[in-house]
């Protein structure tokens, strides 16, 4: 029998390379930064999703990328939802929003989709009463970018809007953390601030300590998310398994091969649905 996962947590966006820098993918990036942060295994096949797993104080939770295009995500996390017996409002999506500025973000529960496809989709297969982290892209410039809305979703951020991308992604991992291991509440009030929250300052001053052999080979050693600061590069999910964490698989071993989910009580994997349109 299939082990029940208390939570889950889907980041929506497109698969493939051309995609994976695009703000419609800002979901799949928030996502996968909290994947990294936390050291999980590599993303497998499952269905239509990449998925990792991973325990918050005991209780299983996953991770899901749909890689089904973002107008078919319902159709993908509802059948990772029966597998898994995930309910409806044990889930979180985080998306892409236009209606809020880039570096804003916002934790609900349920709401309408505002055009966005990859929300309508779920909405057409799963009771609107799961919760949703909203990520600020903003709209187009009024002046000098002439462009539709789905022209600019997906266009690629800027230089300077990767500066802010990646510490709202910083923002937004912390926020999955916190819901994982509370509630919506919690996390709406870490998430429906204006800025991140900014990191504490000891009370008392701590005295470097003289730099060592041994404390610099540790340091050089030390995983990124232990450094405690933005990724040079957003974190993305392509259409092949990413390599989140390089020390979780070696290639040719069992942990590096995907698997796919079987269709609860059959004996075939799910089959997977054909691309369609990208937003």
């Amino acid at each position: 029998m299939v082990e029940k996962v208390l939570k889950m947590v889907v980041g929506l966006g497109n698969p493939g390379a051309k995609y994976q820098n695009t703000r419609h993918n800002a979901g799949f990036m928030a996502v996968a930064q909290y994947a990294q942060q936390k050291e999980l295994d590599n993303p497998r096949t499952g269905g239509a999703c990449l998925l990792t797993w991973g325990k918050a104080e005991g209780q299983k939770f996953l991770l899901a990328w749909p890689q089904s295009f973002m107008n078919n995500s319902g159709q993908a996390i509802r059948k990772v939802l029966d597998y898994y017996r995930v309910e409806p409002e044990n889930l979180l999506v985080l998306h892409d929003e236009m209606d809020l500025p880039l570096g804003r973000l916002k934790a609900t529960k349920g709401g309408g989709a505002a055009g966005h496809r990859g929300i309508e989709s779920i909405l057409e297969h799963i009771p609107n009463n799961f919760d949703r982290l909203r990520i600020g892209v903003g709209r187009p410039p009024k002046t000098g970018f002439e462009t539709t809305n789905v022209d600019y979703v997906l266009s690629p951020f800027t230089s300077l809007e990767t500066e802010i991308l990646d510490k709202t992604l910083l923002w937004a991992a912390d926020i999955i953390q916190i819901w994982l291991l509370k509630n919506l509440a919690s996390a709406q009030m870490l998430a429906n601030r204006s800025e991140p929250r900014p990191p504490k300052k000891p009370k008392t001053p701590i005295e470097p300590k003289a730099e060592t052999a041994d404390s610099s080979e540790s340091l050089a050693r030390a995983p990124v998310s232990d450094l405690s600061r933005p990724l040079a590069n957003p974190v993305v999910i392509p259409l092949a398994i990413p390599v989140i964490n390089p020390d979780k698989a070696v290639e040719g071993s069992p942990d590096s091969q995907p698997t796919e989910v079987l269709e609860p009580n059959s004996g075939s994997p799910s089959p997977q649905p054909a691309p369609s349109a990208n937003v």
